[in-house]
């Protein structure tokens, strides 16, 4: 299903694709994302909590295109 979801953002001309995992443990999950060419970008400290514990946040990303040119937010922001 993550690789007709992964196939289908390409074909709509998505510029990226996030994942989000809710536990750093769950090998599989960030196995599964890196074997479609999602990578590890950072994580969140604490902000989740499962079965009673405090647990971090994996951020991976897939970018589709790299023909577009990256603006800088404080760009779009006047002081």
């Amino acid at each position: 299903m993550l690789t007709a979801l992964r196939n289908a953002a390409a074909a709509l001309g998505f510029h990226q694709m996030m994942a989000v995992t809710g536990d750093p443990a769950n090998t599989a999950s960030i196995g599964l994302h890196s074997a479609l060419s999602f990578r590890y970008i950072g994580a969140a400290q604490n902000i989740s909590f499962k079965f009673g514990c405090q647990l971090d946040i994996v951020y991976m990303q897939r970018r589709y295109r790299t023909d577009l040119t990256m603006v800088s937010a404080s760009r779009h922001h006047s002081a």
